[in-house]
């Protein structure tokens, strides 16, 4: 039968598959929903546009690895076959919504996104495992299926890290928005970094409803790879800082700079994100691209007369700096992230046993903790540490006071970040026995000791 054909509703693929509807075409195939007529379920099969000898070995590619990784959250292989001059890869029909389709409509609250991103997450982890870098991970890849199962596909310009590259030079793969600044220098075909770049990229537009501005060509964006990387905060104003930073680290131009994996930049983001949902009820606010109630505003008003307000005041401080929002200067001491006069310097570099309360000055306490949490904002996290570890000593021994909480916590979140999780670990265990944003706390110490034992 022609390949002609085969691609028309009511026409068999390689003698058993029958052509039911076209579902999607792409720069070099065509995706075809189609009923097994042996084993009696449907089907997506992907067939090739043209034959060139690079394009199918690639396309041949896909099938090999489609079929050797085997993971909850990535389209399975069923088999490849042969069918005239074509190549069909034979592969789960996911009957759904694509991501790129939800963020469109600006259906996405970030709990959802976070989900689905997870999801992603775990897929190219399993992947990176085992030597394959997916190079195409978008929106339009992430299929959320009718039951909220999420799956990876298009492991087609795929490349197992041990494998000679297949693309030229001049054969980049990928859409532009997502393409990580080193895949585009030439040489370089990417590693388990560029996916962590293109999940940061798809991240960023899942919350802020657009794609992070790079540039409009390869050159363009090569020529602002010294540009910071985008932030979050100007596309959605209401983003939290720590969700914003983690976003700055994983569309960071230096790969060594991300994220050690996918899950840990969705971790990073969640715990960004979790502050705020962790937050007691405040006004909502309408969010630029959803044009509904949308995350909470991640700062407090305080407004207090009267001998007893210093507290207050700190105490509000302290909850802001664990999500509040570094784009207002106005929020007590040292908001200006570290600008004004600097707090006394710190009795000597202690280790982690420096953590230990004593000084009793809690307002000091909670307005270094701020200046200390600016810092690790403006991407300083070693600077943050001599400051917060005098923040956790001004408070008296035996406290609970929540300001304390949010001290070591972000001593720990600047021990980490500063590569020093063996020290975090003994700091972010103490803040753990605080009831208060314990999912938060228990993620962050995860990331600790996942980055110890490396």
């Amino acid at each position: 039968m022609g390949a002609r054909s085969e691609i028309e509703a009511g026409g068999v693929a390689a003698g058993r598959y029958r052509i039911v509807d076209r579902i999607g075409t792409g720069g070099m195939a065509v995706v075809m929903l189609a009923e097994d007529t042996v084993l009696g379920r449907r089907v997506a099969i992907k067939r090739l546009h043209a034959m060139s000898e690079s394009n199918a070995a690639r396309f041949e590619r896909e099938a090999r690895l489609g079929a050797y990784l085997n993971h909850p959250n990535l389209v399975t292989v069923f088999d490849t076959v042969e069918d005239e001059d074509a190549v069909l890869i034979v592969m789960e029909y996911v009957p759904g919504t694509r991501f790129s389709d939800l963020i469109e409509r600006g259906e996405l609250e970030p709990d959802h996104a976070v989900e689905v991103l997870r999801c992603v997450a775990a897929a190219l982890d399993h992947a990176h495992k085992h030597g394959v870098v997916h190079r195409d991970v978008k929106p339009a890849n992430v299929l959320v299926r009718d039951d909220g199962v999420v799956k990876l596909a298009d492991l087609g310009i795929a490349t197992a890290a041990d494998v000679t590259r297949i693309t030229t030079q001049t054969d980049v793969v990928g859409t532009l928005t997502y393409i990580a600044p080193e895949r585009l220098e030439g040489d370089d075909p990417g590693g388990p970094a560029a996916d962590v770049y293109s999940l940061a990229a798809v991240a960023f537009e899942a919350l802020a409803g657009r794609a992070p501005d790079r540039g409009a060509t390869p050159v363009e964006i090569l020529e602002r790879s010294d540009d910071p990387p985008p932030d979050l905060r100007h596309a959605w104003p209401a983003a939290p800082p720590r969700a914003a930073e983690a976003l700055r680290r994983g569309l960071d131009p230096n790969p060594r700079r991300r994220q050690a994996s996918a899950t840990r930049l969705v971790d990073e983001l969640d715990a960004g994100l979790g502050s705020e949902r962790d937050e007691p009820p405040t006004q909502p606010v309408v969010s630029p691209r959803r044009g509904a109630a949308g995350v909470r505003p991640p700062h407090w008003a305080v407004a207090a007369i009267g001998a007893g307000i210093a507290a207050l005041i700190a105490i509000a401080i302290a909850v802001n700096s664990l999500g509040g929002d570094a784009s207002d200067p106005a929020k007590g001491p040292g908001a200006d992230g570290g600008e004004r006069e600097s707090s006394p310097p710190p009795r000597g570099d202690e280790p982690p046993a420096a953590a230990a309360q004593g000084e009793g000055d809690p307002a000091r306490g909670a307005e270094l903790n701020d200046r200390g949490y600016q810092l690790i904002q403006q991407g300083r996290p070693e600077a943050a540490i001599p400051m917060l570890k005098q923040a956790v000593r001004s408070f008296p021994s035996g406290t609970a006071d929540l300001a304390y909480a949010y001290a070591l916590f972000n001593l720990g979140n600047a021990l980490r970040l500063s590569g020093r999780p063996d020290e975090a670990i003994p700091i972010l265990e103490r803040r753990l026995e605080i009831p208060n944003q314990t999912e938060t706390v228990r993620r962050e110490l995860e990331a600790a000791q996942d980055e110890a034992e490396e």
